[in-house]
Formats: C-alpha cells, sequence, structure tokens
C-alpha cells in the first residue's frame, strides 16, 4: 500500500475513535489509556481466514486485516483482551481440508486470550478437537460441556491487569447435541459428550468466580440472541436468570449488532460472522462503564499484515494445488444456456437441491423438500473430470446450507410467491423432485400442492432446505423469516454439492 493510502487509512481510523457514541473524546495516546480495558471479541469465523472482494476492489475481512487492526489496537491500549465466541470452524474450503489448523495458528499470531467452545467445533471427532486444543496457545472455555465426567475446556479464567481482575466464563450451546454430531464423541465404554443445562452450570460457575473476587465478570457465550427452538437457552435468557455478569459477549446468531442489546441492565455484543466484523468494548477501570462499537474490517481502513499473509501462504499454495485437481468424474453434463436457468426447472437445480437435503441428513434433520434461487448457480458443469474450481466457477457464492420450518399453510403462501416470480429474475426457483403442483393461470395462484406425493396439510410443519440467504429474506423470500427451528450448517453450498456428486460417484 502506498503511503498516501497508510496515511488516509489510518487518519480515518484515528477520527473514527474520536467519535465514539456521544461527541469527542480526547486521546492521549501517551498514557496508553491506562485506566481502560480494550476487549476485542468476533465470534462465528467458520473459516474465513482470506478477504473477499468488492466490485470496487475494496477488501472486506480475513485474518491478515484483523492482525493490523489488533496490532494497532495494542500499541494504543496498555490493557487488552482479545476473545472469541466460538464457531472457529466449518465454512471455507481453505480451512475444511486442514482441520481448522491454519485457523488456530492465525489466532495463535492475534495473540487471542479466549475463546469459547461452539456448535461447530463439534463437527468432527472428539481426537480432532483435542488435536485444535493443544495446538491453541491461547484456553478453550465452556462451564457446560464434560466428557467422562470431566470438563473438556476450562469454565473460566481469570485475567489480571494491575490489580483489574477480570473474570471470562465460557458456555456453548445445550442444542449442540442434536444439531451436531456428538455420538461421534461417545467412548469405548459407552461414555458420551454432556451438555450441562446453560442457566444452571452459569449458576454455579458465577458462585465459584464470585469467591475469586472479580472486579468485572465477562460472559464468553455461544448461545445465540435468537430463540431457534422453545428448548434453545440464549443470550437474553442467560442476562434474565442469572446475576453477576456485566457483560455477554455472544455468538451463534451471526448477528450484527450496531449497538448493545440490554437485557436485565446486562449489555450483549455480537459481532456478525465470517471474520467480517470485530466488536470493539473500552472499559473504564474506575466507573466500570462500557463504550461498544462494531469495527468493519476493510482495506480502505486497514493494511494487510504481512506476517499473517506469510502464515497462511503454504496452506493457500496447498489448497490452490488441490483446486484445480479432479474430484469426480461426472457421467453427464449439467449445463444451460446464458440465464436459461432463471426461466425454468433444469437438472442442475433439481441436484442443488437435493445436495441440500442431503447436507442437512447428516446433521440429523429430514428436509421435506428444497429451495434454491436461480441466481446462486452462475454455470452449467461439464461432463467429464470435474475439479473443485469448475464446482466454485458454477456456484461462487459463499451461502450457506440453512433450513427452516413454516406450517402448511405458510409453504402454500410460500409457493404462491414463487410462482409469481418474474422469469428472469435471480430469485426464480430451483425446486427438488419432492414438489409438485399445478397454476391456476386464471389468477396465479397455486393448486394440487403435494410434498412428497401427499396434498399440503394447512397445519402440519414442513422443514425446508435453503441457504442463509434466502432463509434472511433474500430475493424476497420474506416469508422464510417467519419460520421456526432455524439451522445454518456453515457448509457453503459449492461444498454441499461437491459432497453430493461424491456420493453418487458422479452417476447423475
Amino acid at each position: 500500500m502506498n503511503k498516501l493510502k497508510k496515511y488516509v487509512a489510518s487518519t480515518v481510523i484515528f477520527a473514527a475513535f474520536l467519535l465514539i457514541f456521544n461527541g469527542c473524546a480526547n486521546l492521549n495516546l501517551n498514557n496508553k489509556h491506562e485506566n481502560e480495558l480494550l476487549i476485542l471479541h468476533t465470534n462465528d469465523h467458520h473459516g474465513a481466514l482470506l478477504p473477499y472482494e468488492t466490485k470496487d476492489g475494496t477488501l472486506i475481512g480475513g485474518v491478515a486485516l484483523q492482525a493490523n487492526l489488533v496490532k494497532q489496537m495494542r500499541n494504543e491500549y496498555k490493557n487488552a483482551l482479545l476473545l472469541d465466541a466460538g464457531d472457529v470452524n466449518t465454512g471455507s474450503s481453505l480451512s475444511n481440508i486442514f482441520d481448522a489448523k491454519p485457523d488456530i495458528l492465525a489466532f495463535n499470531a492475534l495473540k487471542y486470550d479466549a475463546a469459547t467452545l461452539g456448535n461447530h467445533e463439534f463437527d468432527g471427532t472428539y481426537e480432532k478437537l483435542k488435536t485444535q486444543m493443544e495446538l491453541s496457545n491461547f484456553p478453550w472455555l465452556s462451564a457446560n460441556v464434560k466428557f467422562e465426567n470431566n470438563y473438556i475446556a476450562k469454565p473460566y479464567i481469570i485475567k489480571d491487569f494491575n490489580g483489574f481482575k477480570v473474570a471470562i466464563m465460557g458456555l456453548t450451546t445445550s442444542t449442540t447435541k442434536y444439531i451436531t454430531i456428538p455420538a461421534k464423541f461417545d467412548g469405548a465404554n459407552g461414555e458420551k459428550i454432556e451438555f450441562l443445562p446453560e442457566i444452571h452450570a452459569a449458576k454455579e460457575t458465577l458462585d465459584e468466580i464470585k469467591n475469586t473476587n472479580p472486579d468485572f465478570v465477562i460472559a464468553l457465550v455461544h448461545l445465540g440472541d435468537i430463540k431457534g427452538d422453545p428448548v434453545h437457552i440464549t443470550s437474553v435468557d442467560l442476562a434474565n436468570n442469572t446475576h453477576g455478569i456485566d457483560l455477554i459477549i455472544d455468538g451463534h446468531s451471526h448477528s450484527v449488532f450496531q449497538k448493545p442489546l440490554v437485557i436485565n441492565g446486562v449489555p450483549i455484543v455480537s459481532a456478525g460472522s465470517n471474520n467480517r466484523y470485530v466488536g470493539k468494548a473500552v472499559l473504564n477501570l474506575k466507573d466500570k462503564k462500557i463504550k461498544w462499537n462494531l469495527v468493519e474490517l476493510t482495506s480502505k481502513d486497514f493494511d494487510l499484515d504481512d506476517e499473517m499473509n506469510g502464515i497462511l501462504e503454504p496452506f493457500i499454495r496447498i489448497h490452490d494445488e488441490a483446486l484445480n485437481s479432479k474430484i469426480i468424474t461426472l457421467k453427464e453434463p449439467l449445463l444451460f444456456e446464458n440465464n436459461e436457468i432463471r426461466f425454468k426447472q433444469l437438472p442442475i437445480g433439481r441436484h442443488v437441491t437435493d445436495s441440500m437435503i442431503n447436507l442437512l441428513f447428516k446433521f440429523g434433520i429430514k428436509a421435506d423438500f428444497g429451495i434454491i434461487n436461480s441466481g446462486a448457480i452462475r454455470s452449467g458443469i461439464n461432463a467429464g473430470d470435474v475439479s473443485k474450481k469448475d464446482i466454485l466457477i458454477s456456484m461462487p457464492f459463499p451461502n450457506t446450507i440453512s433450513a427452516v420450518s413454516l406450517k402448511g399453510d405458510e409453504v402454500m403462501e410460500l409457493f404462491n410467491y414463487i410462482i409469481n416470480i418474474k422469469p428472469g429474475f435471480g430469485g426464480f426457483a430451483q425446486i427438488s423432485k419432492d414438489v409438485s403442483f399445478t397454476i391456476d393461470s386464471s389468477n396465479k395462484t397455486i393448486l394440487n400442492l403435494k410434498i412428497k406425493n401427499e396434498p399440503i396439510n394447512p397445519s402440519k410443519i414442513y422443514t425446508i432446505a435453503v441457504t442463509d440467504f434466502l432463509a434472511n429474506g433474500g430475493d424476497g423470500y420474506a416469508i422464510l423469516k417467519k419460520g421456526i427451528n432455524k439451522f445454518d450448517s456453515s457448509v457453503t453450498l459449492n461444498e454441499a454439492f461437491i459432497e453430493y456428486l461424491k456420493l453418487l460417484e458422479g452417476k447423475i
């Protein structure tokens, strides 16, 4: 980056910190903010090691930009914490093929102080998790996960800043036991991984923490602020049902907070997902008041850190070589011309939706049908040897496979929206083979809708395989935002499709 750009970037950063919350604050860089504690936090990293590029060439996210931010902040603040609220695992192919080793090494280089176990830390085996924890130069936390009656991670840690003691407690959503595959953790003699009730575990741990006389207590949790189902304990529930927590740093819901959510006097903060943002809290050590804001990682404000790029380079080289290698031989082509996929149902659309259903089944979720917006599929795939690069060209977006449930009458509403989408629009739906219907052309409404050859039942709950983009109402699918039992696998569409092709051995 040239000197002018560096000057502009540093000026922007300096100005941003002058405009925190109400009015301006005078900065004295010589005293290193000795009476303040900086708390930087992330969550739901999901293997997002590299930035992505926008149309104007701006880079967004990634650990190299994050490293530049962290170094600047640590240079400014004498007292600093860097924390992660879980789900380091599962997302990009660069992370997945190395079992998140580059992610852990990046976190080590960033000098994280602690990370909480998220549900996706349990996507692999116990041996995989133990290897990751042994590789980490920082402690993993969780006060409610045990194996063979022993804590897998530390329930809490204490950090001391010149006599100011900060306790950091971890919690992991107990829904992990049915949104991942914890049976892989079963011991040889039938021992099972145990997820203790979050509130009970928190109360017991807080009582223990109280005996250490902390000045400030942080709950670093992977619970989420959005209730997925009636038994799901959220960070809001934690704030409402405990005493003694001063700040909740949350993950799991991928929520992008613009300001703290204050529940029962306790501020809850979260920093989105996929390493696009870093949360920044500044704690006054005298009055314990907190100022918080969200920082977006962008090359307009931060440089790429050379040291971090050096850590990633050997992994990127091996990954890129693998990207061009054959993954499957496709017996028949999955081709279409121009934007044909935005006008009619095509075989590639059916196979993509089938791959989404297949992926969710691995997580124990039986989807009744699947839909995908045609704009997510940018090109066809030729018969013959297929590389991962071919799949990424066809499905380039990092949208993740998700599930959402609707009542039958809402499913009718969904399909009445679908049949009225203008052909040529990216939201034009490709639908799995489990669905059939006719259309009343006189008033453009759905008739004879059947799911798996059964007439739609208005009161029945149906589970739909979608992407996170659609689940959040993208392309006008607002009805999906009303859904219940929402689940995000954090596995991208292209990864799910590759797995599906391998399962079929290319015979489509």
